[in-house]
């Protein structure tokens, strides 16, 4: 479950540097978890696009996701969450759903059918 969500994660930061002229903010969480995920691809994606990105502590759940909806006051661009939370997220309207096929460009060709369908990326 950890590789699909850095996965998504990658994908999602993506999307977000390439709409975007500010900083993106990516809510992990915390310590030596997020420290990997910033100096393994936050950092190099960073430089490579030129776009800065703010992390911040994420304790989990949905809660603190839904206050910042319903206030209108969306702060968090990229959230790693576990699968349950967006699955859950997902199902009650709090999460952009992506379709795939549109959204991001076509997967590498040593990116198989087999992988996609296996990592719940093929519709």
């Amino acid at each position: 479950m950890r590789k699909l969500s850095k996965l998504l994660l990658a994908l999602t930061f993506a999307i977000s540097v390439s709409t975007s002229a500010f900083a993106v903010v990516v809510a992990s969480w915390g310590g030596a978890y997020t420290e990997s995920q910033k100096l393994g691809y936050g950092d190099p994606t960073a430089k490579a696009l030129g776009i800065p990105i703010e992390w911040v502590d994420y304790s989990g759940g949905l809660s603190e996701i839904k206050a910042q909806k319903e206030a209108g006051a969306i702060t968090w661009d990229i959230i790693d969450v576990f699968a349950y939370d967006t699955i859950n997220g997902c199902d009650e309207g709090i999460f952009v759903e992506f379709d795939f096929d549109k959204d991001f460009p076509p997967a590498p060709d040593w990116y198989s059918s087999k992988w996609r369908l296996l990592y719940g990326y093929a519709k």
